[in-house]
């Protein structure tokens, strides 16, 4: 969460659980909810989004058992190896207005 989000040959993991990418250009607000057993963002208060950048093999992955989410949430998002960004059970993604 933040400004532009790059990743750079990083892995992000988790077992199951849930993995949020949400890049925010200026100001506003995020929201955070919990349900059940995890926490949510919400963007509902956020006017402009940033981008995110995955290169050099970087890897999101909330496989495991049960699966997971992974959610992103930004105004233009790039990987140079998508399918390696695509690990989880249920997939979200969001894209901001351009």
């Amino acid at each position: 969460m933040g400004g532009d989000v790059s990743l750079e040959g990083a892995t992000l993991k988790t077992a199951g659980g849930r993995i949020e990418l949400g890049s925010v250009a200026g100001e506003g607000l995020v929201s955070l909810t919990f349900d059940n057993k995890s926490f949510f963002l919400g963007y509902d208060g956020v006017p402009n989004f940033g981008n995110i950048q995955l290169f050099q093999q970087a890897t999101v992955d909330a496989s495991g058992a049960g699966g997971g989410n992974i959610q992103v949430q930004g105004k233009r998002i790039a990987n140079t190896l998508f399918q390696a960004f695509i690990k989880p059970v249920r997939w979200l993604r969001s894209l901001g207005e351009e």
